[in-house]
């Protein structure tokens, strides 16, 4: 069973313009080899915004509609995106029209749910080995405020996915609810190659299936043999038959059955080969994104052991100002420094 699968993710202004360029084509990508240009013409723009107007405009514009109180922190979430799929094998299955629906419907339950005001982007990618779709909106709460924090918790992303799923389901998609992950933020590279991990070991699940079937058959054709050889003896020993034997009706329909089911279990057994036959491919293609998972959980590792070093360096510098009476002037210093970079995203005004 293929599951109806949103994914959510955070972004601060910094990570913006390589949305942009991921989502919209705009560069050759360097880490996505799923990507055929070939097919970029397929590819579907959703929204409504200004095809020549950049995601950071179009964030900077949607906030000062929103006239905030206070500037916004420069490390502030100012977009969130979300990936809506399901496997390969389910949109195999789906006619053009079909695929078409199902993420129209899927930027119509996103539009609905956070406001059509709000949305930055929307794109369907056909160029990528299963079809999905980014959407990316500004996380406004429902009283005007900008906060990503309020608007995803842990208990309203499971409502995500439970209602996502019931609306797909209710359009006539076969699907079931999506499994939430155990980690709340993967990247979209993360997720994409978690999806294909899981498709990879279903594949493999059910030619592991096919090979004991294999077996059993090899076993079941073995002792026919066995059985045809008896017989042949059989017939050997009654030569004063002159070449015949009388055998009972009930004799005589066993072996039929048996000879039937000879047939078919041969039929059977060469289509579990050709199912079999792409074995060693997948099996490799698993064993090179094992290799991808490690060295993305690899980097992340390194990430998080630069973050932990940053934190204690900040928390020392801290200290040290602390002991020398310096708070004040830091935290002047620290306010004009806000005042200067909330004009990256209200500058131009």
């Amino acid at each position: 069973m293929s599951y109806a699968v949103i994914h959510m993710q955070k972004f601060k202004i910094g990570g913006v313009r390589g949305i942009q360029n991921h989502n919209e084509r705009l560069k050759k990508s360097r880490t996505n080899p799923d990507i055929d240009y070939d097919k970029s013409k397929l590819n579907k723009k959703l929204d409504d915004q200004p095809a020549d107007k950049t995601y950071y405009n179009r964030i900077r514009d949607r906030i000062k509609e929103l006239e905030l109180p206070k500037a916004v922190r420069k490390d502030a979430v100012v977009m969130c995106g979300f990936v809506c799929t399901s496997d390969k094998k389910f949109f195999e299955k789906l006619s053009q029209d079909q695929q078409d629906k199902f993420f129209q419907e899927s930027y119509n339950f996103l539009k609905n749910r956070y406001g059509e005001k709000n949305i930055i982007a929307a794109n369907v990618h056909y160029d990528e080995t299963t079809p999905h779709m980014h959407c990316y909106i500004v996380p406004v709460t429902p009283d005007g405020r900008l906060s990503a924090k309020d608007l995803f918790t842990p208990t309203k992303l499971k409502q995500l996915q439970t209602e996502y799923h019931q609306h797909m389901k209710n359009l006539g998609f076969d699907l079931e609810r999506g499994k939430s992950s155990d980690r709340e933020h993967l990247s979209v590279q993360e997720f994409k190659l978690a999806a294909k991990k899981s498709e990879l070991e279903r594949e493999i699940k059910k030619i592991n299936s096919s090979l004991t079937r294999l077996k059993s058959l090899k076993n079941d054709l073995k002792e026919y043999g066995n059985i045809i050889n008896t017989l042949d003896q059989i017939g050997a020993s009654t030569g004063f038959l002159k070449g015949k034997m009388k055998v009972s009706k009930d004799e005589l329909n066993y072996l039929k059955s048996l000879a039937k089911k000879s047939i078919v279990q041969e039929y059977e057994l060469k289509k579990l080969q050709e199912l079999t036959k792409d074995m060693p491919k997948l099996q490799k293609a698993y064993g090179r994104l094992q290799e991808q998972n490690f060295t993305l959980q690899q980097k992340n590792r390194n990430l998080e052991a630069q973050l932990q070093n940053e934190q204690n360096k900040n928390q020392l510098m801290r200290n040290v100002i602390k002991q020398h009476g310096l708070e004040p002037e830091l935290e002047r210093a620290m306010k004009q420094r806000v005042n200067e970079k909330s004009l990256d995203l209200d500058l131009e005004r």
